[in-house]
């Protein structure tokens, strides 16, 4: 059940105060007015391949489990990857500029910004990082506005086949996805 309106009103001309709680899941939860915001509502874990890569927004947190995911490629340019992977996708938006960084994780993670994705094709980075608080410069990386580019989780190379977890991270608010549908 989720909580659709919370209203508080005060009684003017008194010291009283009526707190009204409303849990009403019907016409406010369609309006979108609810307490919680979307980034509760949605499954943030990325796809399991390229086909399959979910849409990044901009301004969100991300949690990306790879526990359960293949190993399905095998390396980034000259970078092993044989742990398993997570990829994401975005377009970028008319202003590029911001980091998408990690904030959080419980394994050896790398993250590596790719400009296509091909199962297999060892894609080229064109930005990563290992470091939590240390984020994937989208105007540095050479990221062009309306183009499409692919975030990918996996672990460090040094981490073997078992560096694998959960890695939260964050996207800047110049991230669109227009006309990507999952």
């Amino acid at each position: 059940m989720r909580f659709a309106l919370i209203s508080f009103c005060l009684i003017f001309g008194s010291a009283e105060a009526q707190v009204v709680v409303s849990l009403d899941e019907g016409a406010n939860a369609a309006t979108g007015n609810l307490i919680f915001n979307a980034d509760f509502d949605i499954d943030t874990n990325g796809g399991t391949s390229c086909a399959a890569a979910n849409v990044l927004g901009g301004d969100m947190t991300y949690g990306s489990d790879t526990t359960a995911a293949p190993n399905w490629n095998t390396s980034y340019g000259p970078l092993l990857s044989p742990s398993n992977d997570i990829i994401y996708v975005f377009v970028a938006g008319s202003d590029v500029q911001g980091f998408i960084t990690p904030t959080a994780a419980n394994y050896d993670f790398a993250m590596y910004l790719i400009a296509s994705c091909n199962a297999g094709s060892q894609p080229q980075p064109i930005g990563a990082t290992a470091t939590l608080g240390r984020g994937i410069d989208l105007a540095a990386s050479g990221v062009i506005s309306g183009n499409t580019y692919y975030v990918a989780i996996t672990g460090s190379a040094s981490g073997g086949a078992g560096a694998n977890g959960v890695v939260r991270f964050t996207t800047p608010p110049s991230l669109a996805s227009p006309g990507i549908e999952r």
